[in-house]
């Protein structure tokens, strides 16, 4: 049993008891600390009662709660700051030798005895994503739904493995897991960390879509870090939605191409099983997606991505009813190409009436 509450930095110490990472980070802590001052803390951190009364522990997080801890000692955070933090018993907290992945939130978020089913929603996701077999006599209601992508003003259409079959679990840190341990596409070979994605998980209002990892994304293992995330948040702010409440943001492919290349249609098939069971999980209100490759792998539609932008679409999940789409700039683009900043202002006015 867990629960999720706002608390003051100051009441927060580092556990010596249960922390996960056994690894050092591949991030200096100055880096770190920049980014959380820049974005926010995007991920709960997970804690226990301490032994004093009024104190918790950290047992998931520890490099941020030090990260934070140095804004405050500078000065850059005030010195009564407050963060969400997720609590768990002691039971939760303590993890079977050799297993970091049963504290939520922490590297891996796996309980006790949920190894066997990420193992098996990745066989069936890699088994759903090789093509078909059949020849001849297959009715098309049974064959595998198609994702269209515009690659160079082509049409290219791939096809998508079957949620209910790849990944159809009700438990966040069972897909969550799925999605680190992933080796259903190449692009595995030489990442640092997959980015599932960070924000809020209860209460969503908006999920933000974007297209993929980028180098910091992959080194920190949070989405939209850098300049980028920062002018999203700001445009976000400005837009009157708070970029740090109700807001899950992740990418349409979880790993980082190499060189930062687009990621190409084969790619984003193997991945959008994941995608579609993070909206069915979270249910967001409204799904602002960022950019050409984004908006075509939520509406499916292939149609050209200005066409797409200036309108309410509508994505469908498998169970519940519609949810609004808004399509937009994504970030990055926007800092190469200031004068889209205006109609990327209209896109976000426009999903600010939806609710």
């Amino acid at each position: 049993m867990s629960t999720h509450f706002e608390i003051d930095v100051a009441k927060l110490t580092l556990s010596t008891r249960y922390q996960a990472r056994k690894t050092p980070g591949q991030v200096s802590l100055s880096e770190l600390a920049d980014s959380i001052e820049a974005q926010g803390l995007l991920q709960n951190l997970v804690v226990t009662k301490g032994k004093k009364r009024g104190t918790y522990e950290v047992i998931a997080g520890g490099r941020r709660l030090q990260a934070m801890q140095t804004l405050i000692e500078s000065g850059r955070w005030a010195k009564e700051t407050t963060v969400w933090v997720t609590q768990v018993d002691n039971e939760q907290a303590r993890r079977p030798k050799g297993n970091e992945a049963n504290i939520p939130g922490g590297p891996v978020s796996v309980e006790s005895g949920q190894k066997e089913q990420v193992a098996a929603a990745l066989q069936a996701l890699r088994q759903a994503s090789r093509p078909s077999q059949e020849t001849g006599g297959a009715s098309r209601r049974n064959s595998p739904p198609l994702l269209q992508i515009d690659v160079d003003k082509t049409l290219v259409e791939v096809p998508v493995a079957r949620v209910d079959a790849a990944v159809g679990t009700s438990d966040w840190g069972v897909l969550e897991a799925s999605i680190l341990a992933c080796e259903v596409c190449d692009l595995h070979v030489g990442r640092h960390s997959a980015v599932p994605g960070a924000g809020a998980v209860e209460a969503v209002d908006w999920m933000v879509v974007g297209e993929a990892p980028g180098d910091r994304d992959d080194r920190l293992g949070q989405p939209f870090q850098g300049k980028a995330g920062e002018l999203l948040h700001a445009m976000l702010q400005a837009a009157g939605i708070d970029p740090h409440k109700a807001v899950f943001y992740t990418n349409a492919v979880k790993c980082r191409p190499r060189s930062n290349r687009p990621p190409s249609p084969a790619e984003i098939a193997a991945c959008l099983p994941y995608l579609h069971s993070q909206i069915s999980l979270l249910k967001p209100r409204g799904i602002l997606a960022l950019g050409r490759l984004a908006a075509q792998t939520l509406l499916a539609d292939g149609k050209p991505f200005e066409s797409q932008r200036g309108q309410v679409h509508a994505y469908t999940p498998q169970q519940g009813g519609a949810i609004p789409v808004v399509v937009t700039y994504h970030p990055a683009s926007l800092l190469s190409r200031p004068s889209h900043k205006a109609a990327s202002w209209r896109d976000l006015n426009l999903a600010r009436t939806l609710f």
